[in-house]
């Protein structure tokens, strides 16, 4: 039941109206002051005043939506912290939607014509879950890099489709670079920024540690490191390359230091015999998995070394799915979807653990887990279902049926 409203007070409706800016000033400020008073000071004439009622928390959305649009950036700019602060916390459950007027005034703000309104409310919504898609879509595409950089390397609201759509139309290489250094980047989004080949963004992706690159991606990478040099370096260093790639990626660099493509003043015979024995020992290491029929101790090898993209392509040819399948069920974060890969490649639900904690970084009160008996606590059934809801089907020589350990 809502609680009724407090009648004016007849000093409240005279300092309301007084000439005297400082007593409406007061009055503006009071936690005890009714709706229809705030909206009547919302349309103040003092700017100072209507700034007063935008930062008073007990002001209606409704004279909110109003302040909003108002003529005096000071005004709009007090609308912030009020109202960033009526978005649910990452510890509570969001709502399905939040209050329609509620989105309306944060989608405002994020296209206010102040640049300094926009880079505070970037700032200010950049980590919170429940903040509304529109808003923070409008902060990610502004063409000032001030604004889109908070949001496009740390929302959660942004998912892959999102930040691929954003990286092939971004208003310049700062954006790029911020998507290339979000922690968990999507190999979608990776692949996005290494087709666009703006060189300082793929730096910067070569340089992220938790980056998901594809083989794909790799082989783009390297068909083009002879026109960027400069990625050799990084590529030599990146964890992610190994067996084939690490076999190329060697002839490359030999090719281009005999051919004089070096970097500066960078000794070639040194750098020549460090990229060939980095990538002899990564050749060897991708040998012993392979010859290990990549089972979970070396599975586990792999995520810890941070090598996601070999891990892809194993538990791919083990699940008999596509890579970009695997790569896409791992990004998503989806409990349910991240143990299914695990039952659909046959492995035990402990990895499921694993791949859910230390891969897809699931939270631990998300994360699912096993049945009292140590198994899978979903049936075939609802396994198979997950994969469907991500448009894979296993179909390999470790299908479901084949998998060890099942419950029915």
């Amino acid at each position: 039941m809502v609680a009724p409203q407090p009648r004016p007070t007849p000093e409240m409706l005279a300092a309301a109206q007084s000439p005297n800016v400082r007593d409406r000033l007061a009055l503006a400020a009071r936690r005890d002051i009714p709706r229809e008073l705030l909206f009547f000071l919302a349309a103040d004439l003092a700017p100072a005043v209507r700034r007063l009622v935008a930062q008073n928390p007990e002001n209606p959305l409704e004279a909110d939506r109003l302040l909003a649009e108002d003529g005096e950036d000071a005004v709009r700019d007090g609308l912030i912290e009020k109202t960033v602060g009526r978005i649910p916390g990452n510890e509570e459950e969001g709502p399905n939607d939040l209050h329609g007027l509620l989105v309306d005034i944060l989608e405002l703000l994020a296209r206010d014509p102040s640049e300094a309104i926009r880079v505070s409310l970037s700032e200010a919504v950049a980590d919170l879950r429940h903040a509304p898609h529109s808003a923070i879509r409008a902060l990610a595409e502004d063409e000032r890099p001030e604004v889109a950089i908070p949001v496009l390397r740390r929302s959660p609201v942004l998912d892959a489709t999102d930040l691929v759509a954003v990286a092939r139309r971004a208003a310049s290489d700062l954006h790029l670079g911020a998507i290339a250094a979000r922690p968990n980047l999507p190999a979608s989004a990776a692949h996005a920024i290494v087709e666009l080949e703006r060189d300082g963004a793929v730096r910067t992706l070569l340089r992220n540690p938790s980056v998901q690159l594809r083989e794909s991606t790799l082989d783009r990478l390297l068909e083009r490191s002879a026109d960027h040099p400069g990625w050799l370096p990084l590529l030599a260093e990146n964890p992610h390359i190994g067996g084939g790639s690490a076999e190329r990626l060697a002839r490359i660099i030999a090719d281009s230091l005999k051919d004089g493509l070096a970097l500066g003043q960078t000794d070639r015979e040194k750098l020549a015999q460090w990229a060939a024995a980095l990538a002899g020992e990564r050749i060897e290491r991708a040998h012993a998995e392979e010859d290990g029929k990549a089972d979970e101790t070396a599975l586990l090898g792999l995520i810890e070394r941070g090598d996601l993209a070999r891990l892809c392509t194993l538990i791919a040819e083990r699940a008999g799915l596509p890579e970009e399948s695997v790569s896409d069920i791992l990004a998503a974060a989806a409990p349910r979807g991240v143990v299914a890969l695990a039952w659909a490649a046959g492995f035990t639900m402990a990895f499921a653990l694993t791949l859910q904690s230390q891969v897809a970084r699931i939270m631990p009160e998300a994360m699912l887990q096993p049945a009292p008996d140590g198994g899978y606590p979903l049936s075939q059934d609802e396994l198979a279902s997950q994969l469907a809801f991500f448009g894979a089907a296993a179909r390999g020589p470790l299908s479901p049926s084949a998998s060890p350990e099942r419950r029915s």
